[in-house]
């Protein structure tokens, strides 16, 4: 592990935001969202320590719920989608270990209080500045008024949100 880039939303203030807001529909669902955050705080990286000769791969494992939501947000913001590789890939394995770690961390709320394991994982790193850490509700309510997300109560029923990058499928809330 070079770098260590990690980030999860709070599920239950995803739901209560996105009773509210057409959160979902604008933004994805929390997958889509964590995995946004993520790529952004790749890219900053990249440009900052990638030379014109390096390469970068960025992967998930096939069957993640929600991917097919985080390659429309992928499209709609012109980035790169990730290249999915089976589950059976020996070398997916420590990267789902410490997505595990990372997330049971992130769930304590406190960055000096990380687990054995987690510490162990991520020493060769020694920076931790990267791990966003949790998206909570005051995150998601400033991301909706930041970019015009529309209040559920004003939208008419039947009206559907679609991304300019894929008009003819439109963004449907699956999350309640």
């Amino acid at each position: 592990t070079a770098h260590l880039f990690a980030s999860a939303v709070d599920i239950e203030a995803y739901k209560r935001v996105n009773e509210e807001f057409a959160l979902e529909e604008c933004h994805g669902a929390p997958y889509a969202i964590t995995a946004r955050v993520v790529a952004r705080n790749l890219n900053l990286w990249q440009s900052e320590n990638f030379g014109p000769e390096d390469r970068l791969l960025v992967f998930v494992e096939e069957g993640t719920k929600h991917y097919g939501d985080l390659e429309q947000v992928f499209k709609r913001d012109k980035l790169p989608i990730p290249t999915r590789v089976p589950k059976t890939i020996h070398q997916v394995q420590p990267a789902d270990i410490l997505a595990w770690e990372a997330l049971n961390w992130l769930r304590t709320g406190s960055p000096t209080q990380s687990g054995k394991n987690l510490k162990r994982l991520i020493y060769p790193t020694r920076k931790r500045e990267q791990i966003d850490g949790m998206i909570y509700e005051a995150d998601l309510r400033r991301l909706c008024r930041d970019t015009d997300v529309p209040l559920r109560a004003s939208m008419n029923p039947g009206d559907t949100i679609a991304f300019h990058s894929e008009r003819k499928r439109k963004r449907k809330r699956t999350i309640k």
